[in-house]
């Protein structure tokens, strides 16, 4: 599917157009979304503190009627597909689990992990040295964590 985005300077953004695409990195602006659809004056006179033109995407949200640029982004090439499909054997990656289901583990994981680091910075505090032992990783249970050493 090709997506169309039209580069417009933040003077001339309206409500109801969709920005898709800042004139920098995200990180530099509060915006906490890549992408979200201007709902009033307030948005307007946020962009014009961080920016001098935004990309709006015409199918999510109002066109521009004078952009300064119209931008086509084309789908990937079938030689892409080829590629990846030889690799996986799938043209996309299957979804095989729930959204709830990967939340869960994402839980779990986050959990072990904070446990094992605030141990081995317990460990550290006290004097000790972490050795941990061959094939160790975040990921495993916590008895493939060695006790940290005197």
């Amino acid at each position: 599917m090709t997506q169309i985005e039209q580069k417009v300077s933040v003077s001339d953004v309206k409500i109801g157009m969709y920005v898709s695409r800042l004139d920098r990195p995200w990180l530099e602006t509060r915006y906490l979304f890549q992408g979200f659809h201007i709902s009033s004056s307030r948005d307007i006179e946020e962009l014009h503190q961080h920016c001098e033109y935004v990309f709006v995407d015409p199918e999510r949200g109002e066109s521009a009627p004078q952009p300064l640029q119209t931008v086509v982004h084309k789908p990937p090439s079938d030689k892409f597909v080829a590629v990846f499909k030889k690799a996986t054997g799938h043209e996309r990656y299957p979804v095989v689990t729930s959204v709830e289901e990967e939340i869960g583990a994402c839980r779990e994981s986050r959990k072990h992990t904070l446990d094992v680091v605030t141990n081995m910075l317990d460990q550290l505090k006290a004097g000790h040295t972490i050795r941990p032992t061959e094939g160790t990783t975040l990921g495993g249970s916590p008895e493939q964590f060695a006790p940290c050493a005197r």
